[in-house]
């Protein structure tokens, strides 16, 4: 009982000396010391932690600079370490940059008729797999489009025992070619392209560079070695091919993803792999004649796989060839 009226006498004692007057006096009290701290304790104290870190950033820099000047002997580098100079020149001149494709949305110019057919005789040549005889066209100076069906069998690589060849007036007879590479089938409707390669380039010839995809009526011109005279030609002579013109009748898209361009240009055994062009000699498709049955066998005699359906093959098999623009003469006419 005595503690309790001990404590209450406490609490009476300081409610009478915390009077109005007196807690107002408190409160500024302690504003004023939280003025002075913060404008005269913290500023000093903050400048001494930014002198400190200022200069430890300046003795790493100081450190990384020593590292740097021992590292770059020359004075150009030193001098480039220094931030006086912009990038150094090269001692020597750097070599050419290779001459871009044209860009496939330029247009080009057709060609006069003696112009085109020689740039298809000196990139058109005769392919002969045994006794099976087909097409091919260069898209480089030794790389040769073709049909996989005109050199299945083929043996591929630099052997005694392979009898893959080809032969065309620019390369002047008749030379061996060894398989790159070939799609994994030819079946009708699937991709059917194979790239072959001669060991040396030669100078008579002149690649074709890929159209786009034609349209239905534009005019074209198809380019191989069709016919049984071939053969025996093939033996004692060398050939020349065979030009045929017409027109695309349409472009039908496959299951497989590739695209057929029918047309009307005359093509037959022996013209599978050669080019069909346009009027300008871009190529706009991959020939491709197949033997069916009776029934069927007249569907599958005019008809190319597109350059589109070339351009992924090639694309996929890391192939460097050339594009070319629309052929203003003949494409929508």
């Amino acid at each position: 009982m005595v503690v309790g009226n001990f404590r209450r006498g406490q609490i009476e004692r300081f409610e009478a000396w915390l009077t109005q007057p007196m807690f107002w006096f408190l409160v500024v009290l302690l504003i004023l010391l939280n003025l002075y701290v913060w404008f005269k304790w913290l500023p000093q104290f903050y400048d001494g932690r930014t002198a400190d870190i200022v200069a430890g950033l300046q003795t790493e820099r100081d450190h990384l600079k020593q590292i740097l000047e021992g590292s770059c002997t020359s004075e150009e580098m030193k001098a480039y370490g220094n931030g006086e100079l912009g990038p150094l020149a090269p001692t020597e001149p750097l070599p050419p940059s290779p001459s871009p494709s044209p860009s496939p949305n330029a247009n080009t110019t057709a060609l006069p008729q003696d112009t085109l057919v020689g740039q298809l005789q000196s990139a058109a040549v005769l392919v002969r797999n045994g006794d099976y005889i087909g097409s091919g066209f260069f898209i480089d100076a030794q790389t040769i489009v073709t049909n996989r069906h005109v050199i299945e069998n083929a043996k591929t690589g630099k052997t005694s025992a392979s009898k893959l060849t080809v032969a065309s007036h620019a390369l002047g007879g008749v030379v061996s070619a060894q398989v790159v590479t070939a799609t994994q089938n030819a079946n009708i409707g699937s991709a059917d392209f194979a790239l072959i390669r001669i060991e040396r380039p030669s100078s008579g010839v002149k690649p074709l560079s890929l159209a786009r995809d034609p349209i239905p009526l534009q005019h074209v011109v198809a380019v191989g070695f069709p016919g049984s005279g071939i053969q025996s030609d093939a033996n004692h002579a060398l050939p020349s091919p065979i030009f045929t013109s017409g027109d695309v009748s349409v472009l039908q898209p496959q299951p497989t993803g590739i695209s057929l361009v029918i047309h009307t240009a005359d093509i037959s055994p022996g013209s599978s792999g050669g080019a069909l062009v346009d009027r300008c000699g871009g190529v706009v498709g991959v020939n491709t004649f197949v033997f069916g049955d009776a029934n069927r066998f007249e569907s599958r005699r005019l008809y190319a796989l597109s350059s589109d359906s070339l351009r992924k093959f090639l694309d996929a098999s890391g192939q460097h060839y050339s594009s070319v623009g629309d052929c203003q003469s003949g494409r929508g006419n």
